[in-house]
């Protein structure tokens, strides 16, 4: 096996799991929204969670991903209140 295949492979392993943290990131926005939103962690969302999160507030508002990230907090929020 060459190095070069070595080096790119582990460098494809980086990128993909990258792109898994960021898609983790955003799609832990929803459940976290509605646990607070339903009640089942009191009171207000943390500032410092407000701060962790506030990256994906802007990407929903200036990405044509937003409408469908809307969407899935919904029905994070509908799922949580079901229960």
């Amino acid at each position: 096996m060459s190095t070069h295949f070595r080096s790119s492979s582990r460098w494809g392993s980086i990128i993909i799991f990258l792109l898994f943290l960021a898609a983790a990131y955003l799609f832990s926005f929803g459940p976290v929204q509605a646990l607070y939103s339903s009640g089942r962690l009191s009171g207000p969302m943390p500032k410092d969670l407000v701060t962790f999160y506030k990256p994906v507030q802007w990407f929903y508002l200036n990405s044509p991903v937003g409408p469908p990230m809307t969407r899935h907090d919904a029905w994070w929020g509908r799922q949580l209140k079901r229960s």
